[in-house]
């Protein structure tokens, strides 16, 4: 567990070593991977009380029938984004480590 938190950090840092002034906000790039931008629905956002340049909140948006599929957790950082959908076995570690209150 402290490996991947440890891992985590390290990308997450050399990722924000290239953030410029003119980086898209976190739901910018939410919507550029979106099947359909316009759906998505945010709630709960807040910058992570470990790094400034992470953002963490919740998403929801529509799927390729248009059925909304539930909020999900996300993770935001320059060059990353992390989506809790079942497959990250290891999100909640990182949510516990940037996103936590």
């Amino acid at each position: 567990m402290k490996t991947f938190v440890r891992s985590m950090l390290v990308v997450l840092a050399l990722a924000s070593f290239s953030a410029t002034a003119a980086q898209p906000s976190a739901r910018a790039k939410l919507r550029a991977i979106s099947k359909d931008p316009d759906s998505l629905q945010f709630r709960n956002e807040r910058a992570s009380k470990t790094d400034s340049t992470i953002t963490c909140g919740e998403m929801n948006g529509k799927n390729s029938f248009g059925a909304y599929v539930g909020f999900r957790r996300y993770i935001v950082s320059t060059g990353t984004i992390l989506i809790d959908d079942g497959k990250q076995p290891r999100f909640n570690e990182a949510w516990a480590t940037f996103c936590t209150k």
